[in-house]
């Protein structure tokens, strides 16, 4: 499949309503980056694109299309492309927990110092920072904030 981060961009910018356009612009411009950085702490992802319209799948392909990028008008803002990653995993285990897991044991090899904050009432965790030490190691994530969108 043939895409552009300029092409992405075209797309989120049609189907979100973010305001926050040097998110949205550093999130596509540097989709790749974040990608490569996901599977070097050993996030897996297949390397087969499901052929249908799915936002999840458990038949184990790892590159999904909504199915909106070939709808009107979103079709006409930007060349449609499969973008989204499932992450992949056996039975019942897949998605975020196998990534998660990918993804505590970089911080536990690496000895990433972390921290979680919560608020009192709801418990769920709001924001967490790395320590130290993440600047030296693979696990440095690469500097590009994710842009928080809502589907239109």
């Amino acid at each position: 499949y043939e895409d552009s981060a300029e092409n992405m961009y075209a797309f989120l910018r049609a189907v979100t309503t973010t305001d926050e356009e040097d998110k949205l612009r550093t999130f596509c411009d540097s989709s790749v980056e974040h990608f490569d950085w996901l599977e070097a702490q050993g996030v897996p992802f297949a390397r087969i694109a499901y052929a249908q319209k799915a936002v999840y799948t458990r038949t184990g392909e790892g590159l999904l299309s909504t199915g909106n990028e070939k709808a009107w008008p979103f079709r006409e803002k930007a060349v449609p492309a499969p973008r989204g990653h499932q992450v992949s995993g056996d039975g019942d285990i897949s998605g975020g927990n196998v990534a998660m897991r990918a993804l505590l044991g970089t911080v536990e090899r690496e000895r990433i110092s972390w921290q979680t904050s919560r608020p009192e009432r709801s418990g769920s965790i709001t924001s967490s920072r790395i320590a130290s030490g993440a600047s030296r190691s693979k696990a440095a994530m690469p500097s590009a904030a994710v842009p928080a969108t809502t589907t239109r």
